[in-house]
């Protein structure tokens, strides 16, 4: 499986994904088309625990996922890639030091299986800026004994000694939108966040939801973290697709 180093260029043409950052190799990969009426319904949905990761979703889903992005900052690719669903799993080797398989792990899976080849832009856009609120922040540091984490439902939002770059990669997900640090905050934090979501459909994988009390995402960030999101300007990353290839079938 071919390793690779990420490269993100403040420019008009950014690095391909064969340059990226090495991850875990996994030890066995199995990619199927999805069949109707599989049991979680259509998804998508990621599942990870202890040497494992599973996914079903389209091809754009799962690079949204292994590169932390929207699926609005990828361009370019066959018609496929939006409409097919794929069943993934992936089984970290028993030796690996990595417990919990990373987003980034997926990504030479993405190249090997998919033959998937693109580049980055970077283009100036609008932003929302993750900073402290008036009252600062309120979240807890993190200690050496803790160990790192972070687990997502809908709703609800777990982590352990995660950085506040590491947050706002999470808050871009949640609200569609590109999320920049820029509270000034170093180390790493403990922190849940619980909000609710308007016409949140049936969970695929069954996960409890927030209760029908938790507050707005935007109020939940001031009053449990101590934080906020403002309006602003800033670079806006896109995928460009240059060429993909369906997987091979198992």
């Amino acid at each position: 499986m071919r390793r690779v180093t990420t490269i993100i260029l403040m420019g008009v043409l950014g690095a391909l994904l064969s340059a990226q950052q090495p991850a875990p190799a996994f030890d066995a990969v199995s990619i199927k088309p999805t069949q109707p009426g599989s049991p979680g319904g259509p998804g998508p949905f990621v599942s990870t625990s202890p040497g494992r990761l599973q996914a079903r979703g389209t091809l754009l889903f799962l690079i949204e996922f292994a590169h932390g992005i929207r699926n609005t900052q990828i361009e370019g690719g066959p018609g496929w890639v939006r409409s097919d669903r794929y069943d993934l799993t992936a089984v970290l080797p028993a030796t690996s030091s990595a417990l919990i398989p990373s987003p980034a792990t997926l990504r030479p899976v993405l190249v090997d299986r998919f033959r998937l080849q693109a580049r980055r832009l970077v283009r100036e856009g609008d932003i929302l800026a993750l900073v402290v609120g008036s009252g600062g922040a309120k979240m807890k540091a993190s200690t050496s004994g803790d160990e790192a984490g972070m687990q997502g439902a809908p709703g609800r939002l777990t982590a352990t000694r995660a950085t506040m770059r590491q947050l706002a990669s999470q808050l871009s997900r949640m609200t569609g939108r590109t999320v920049e640090d820029r509270t000034g905050l170093r180390g790493e934090f403990n922190l849940t966040l619980t909000w609710t979501i308007e016409d949140r459909g049936p969970d695929p994988l069954n996960r409890p939801g927030p209760g029908s009390d938790a507050p707005a995402l935007s109020t939940a960030l001031q009053e449990q973290l101590g934080l906020r999101l403002e309006r602003s300007r800033g670079a806006v990353e896109v995928l460009v697709i240059d060429s993909v290839e369906r997987p091979m079938p198992d």
